[in-house]
């Protein structure tokens, strides 16, 4: 597997469905308004937030045996029925309580939920099996589908009178879609069922669980809290602002995925010293976006939430500035963590976890009765550096972890360079007033950025060689 092909595909891949699903959310913000969407993102919430139940880190666990490349079809076989078994269970819940259910989400939305689960579980299991067969690059192009068929469902309905209806329907169609084509490309087969093969995969996934549940936990559980707490308006604009952070987080994101089944195999063939020099190239690189973008909310966020979804969005811009600060931690909890999964030591990662969504349910409740959507934002980062701190401390335990603090430093000085510029430019020739003065204004600031990074000689070497792997 070549890990700059397949990071750069997948990054492409997830920077284009964020784009389109970006623009789509900004579209339905600008129609719907922050109530409405509101309900939306509860309901994707609950989608997700169920979906860890039903999986209790099987899927993961099938990933990492595949990758291992024994029995890969006992192991497929074995983890599909223990989750049909859990989302059986799951559905048959929601079904019983389905008025408490759709009182919380604020529509009738119960039968559909339960459908998405299934849909959403499906679609899961066919990238995993993709991921675990080493053919991470390949997904890129299923999980860009996925937002394209979201997107385009979603705008048809809206445009056919279903309101809110509209996102939930493109959503099981989008999950629906990429199922269908992602399964019908795997290579591994169905089997026969296994209770040993089974209790390996628990061995596995008790612990991939609760590590992989840490970040579900933070991109959902504050707005779970909130919606419980607060009102619809409220998810609906502390939601938008984390959708704006989602996009730093695409490089981490690809990265992590595509170095874990690398390090699974480096580390199966003892090679601790390629691992030890993917590590901190990993964080660097994840680091690249998320931090620029911290310093840029600084200045823009207000304006960002203004342009792109209205008026009463901008209640969450100071939430906004501290998730794109907890966004410089997760990028290097995402390496970190991933790592230590990697290298079969998915409970020490799992403890970190456990830690972490323990304050991070806390202090949400605690906070956000406080301080409303800033105290959620305030929640998250808290209990996001914690869980970062002790899963780098875990990981240094088996081998050398090194953070790149050069590369790191010349990525905060670039930063710096950039919003003095856009300081200086926003208050004299170029004032943020229009849609198309925000673009203008982050475009330059791009521009200025990735001058200064290429000045510096280890990122410009780097960077022509991923070029050069990617043309191999």
């Amino acid at each position: 597997m070549n890990i700059s092909r397949s990071s750069l595909r997948l990054s492409i891949a997830r920077f284009s469905s964020s784009i389109i699903a970006f623009a789509s959310i900004t579209y339905f913000a600008q129609n719907l308004g922050a109530s409405a969407l509101g309900t939306y993102f509860l309901f994707q919430t609950s989608t997700a937030l169920l979906s860890l139940c039903s999986d209790v880190g099987v899927k993961g666990a099938i990933e990492k045996r595949i990758s291992e490349g024994e029995d890969q079809s006992y192991y497929l076989t074995t983890g599909t029925a223990i989750n049909s078994v859990l989302l059986l269970v799951i559905s048959s819940i929601l079904f019983l309580f389905r008025a408490e259910v759709d009182d919380f989400l604020g529509a009738e939305l119960t039968l559909l939920l339960i459908i998405a689960l299934v849909v959403r579980a499906a679609f899961q299991l066919t990238i995993r099996i993709l991921n675990g067969e080493l053919r991470v690059g390949e997904t890129a192009s299923l999980l860009a589908l996925r937002q394209v068929v979201w997107a385009s469902v979603g705008i048809l309905l809206y445009h056919l009178g279903q309101g809110v209806n509209s996102l939930v329907y493109g959503l099981i169609i989008s999950y629906a879609a990429v199922f269908v084509i992602g399964f019908n490309r795997r290579n591994t087969q169905f089997g026969g069922f296994s209770l040993t093969h089974g209790r390996s995969l628990f061995d596995y996934s008790k612990y991939h669980f609760v590590s992989v549940s840490g970040s579900q936990i933070y991109s959902w559980m504050d707005v779970a809290i909130i919606g419980i707490i607060l009102t619809q308006m409220h998810v609906g604009a502390y939601e938008s602002a984390w959708r704006v952070t989602g996009v730093v987080m695409l490089v981490s994101g690809s990265i992590a995925t595509t170095i874990f089944p690398q390090i699974s195999k480096w580390d199966a063939e003892g090679n601790t010293e390629k691992i030890e020099e993917l590590i901190p190239n990993g964080i660097a690189w994840s680091l690249l976006l998320v931090v620029p973008a911290f310093f840029g909310a600084l200045l823009l966020s207000e304006d960002i939430l203004l342009y792109l979804f209205g008026e009463e969005f901008t209640i969450a811009w100071i939430a906004l500035i501290i998730l794109l600060a907890d966004k410089i931690v997760g990028a290097v909890q995402k390496i970190i963590g991933r790592s230590l999964s990697a290298i079969n030591h998915p409970g020490l990662s799992a403890r970190a976890s456990i830690v972490s969504i323990i304050l991070n349910i806390i202090m949400n409740i605690i906070f956000i009765y406080q301080f409303g959507i800033v105290g959620a934002a305030v929640a998250t980062f808290l209990s996001s550096s914690i869980g970062d701190l002790l899963h780098w401390l875990y990981l240094s335990r088996f081998i050398d972890v090194r953070f790149p603090t050069r590369r790191f430093s010349w990525i905060v000085l670039s930063s710096v360079v950039m919003i003095l510029v856009l300081f200086a430019i926003s208050r004299t020739i170029l004032p943020v007033t229009s849609l198309l003065n925000l673009f203008s204004t982050v475009g330059f600031g791009a521009i200025i950025y990735m001058g200064m990074i290429m000045l510096y000689r280890p990122f410009r070497s780097e960077i022509f060689s991923y070029v050069s792997d990617i043309r191999g």
